[in-house]
């Protein structure tokens, strides 16, 4: 991040994504490693369709927070080449990770919310 700033001038503020996702990406990890200990107690209480749904979601949300996460690991060196000038490759790949973003973000609270019903 600092690199990016330093080398290509680019504003922290727009940087700031970077670490906004991997803030969601910590806070998504960590309510699915409570899952397997909630779908345990659940498992019995609610009916098929409710722990299909239950499991559905589940997936999801652990698919959208691998494919951020992976988005948000990519290697960021091909940017910071001296003879790259034109930064819409950048601009493109913080896209595809903001994009990635809200999609985990949606998946995360719908599961907070079916969760909580």
């Amino acid at each position: 991040m600092e690199l990016l700033h330093d080398i290509k001038n680019i504003p922290h503020g727009e940087l700031q994504f970077l670490e906004t996702c991997s803030q969601i990406v910590i806070r998504c990890r960590q309510i699915l490693k409570w899952v397997y200990a909630f779908h345990y107690f659940v498992e019995t209480d609610w009916g098929k369709k409710e722990l299909e749904l239950f499991l559905f979601s589940k997936t999801r949300l652990e698919e959208a927070c691998e494919e951020t996460h992976n988005a948000l690991e990519s290697p960021l060196d091909k940017f910071l080449s001296p003879e790259m000038v034109n930064l819409s490759a950048f601009y493109i790949h913080k896209n595809n990770i903001i994009s990635k973003m809200e999609t985990l973000e949606k998946r995360y609270e719908g599961f907070l919310e079916f969760i909580a019903n």
